[in-house]
């Protein structure tokens, strides 16, 4: 799909931005995303017309954060539904990664199993790793020579990284 990045920071004009380059309609939805978390915390499906207020929701903290927290219920935590928008909330607020992700919502055709039918979309995840390797000798190299590219880095599936 295709992706948007951000800074977290709420202006007036940032979900007509977004709409805009997505060109997504009122009933259109995009997806907002966290770049730094796992397992679906702060990924946020939103339909275009009310993109505003969720992204003044998540991007604009209470000018009281204490005051807030005490107005708070204190069974919220054991009371809320499990990916709640009320949940995300506090995943974005809690969120220390300047930027945030938007991107289309893609969907499939849909797979049956079982009698059900789901969206069988492919999600591809990555990871890098700082390669851990002692630098090759090459007293040639000077600190301006960047043609190979940064050192001690690469990107490899999950799969064919060795552990340890």
């Amino acid at each position: 799909p295709k992706q948007l990045c951000f800074k977290r920071e709420y202006t007036e004009e940032l979900a007509d931005d977004i709409c805009q380059q997505l060109c997504l309609k009122e009933d259109d939805c995009c997806v907002l995303k966290l770049c730094n978390r796992a397992r679906g915390a702060g990924v946020i499906p939103v339909r275009g017309g009310d993109l505003d207020l969720a992204l003044q929701r998540l991007l604009e903290l209470p000018a009281d954060a204490e005051a807030w927290l005490a107005e708070q219920d204190d069974r919220f935590p054991k009371s809320c539904a499990w990916g709640c928008f009320e949940e995300q909330v506090r995943h974005w607020w809690s969120n220390e990664c300047p930027v945030f992700v938007c991107e289309e919502l893609c969907e499939s055709a849909p797979v049956s199993q079982d009698g059900l039918e789901y969206d069988a979309t492919m999600r591809v995840g990555f990871s890098l790793h700082r390669m851990e390797e002692a630098p090759k000798d090459n007293s040639e190299a000077t600190e301006e020579d960047t043609s190979s590219g940064p050192p001690n880095c690469d990107a490899r599936w999950p799969g064919d990284v060795r552990c340890g």
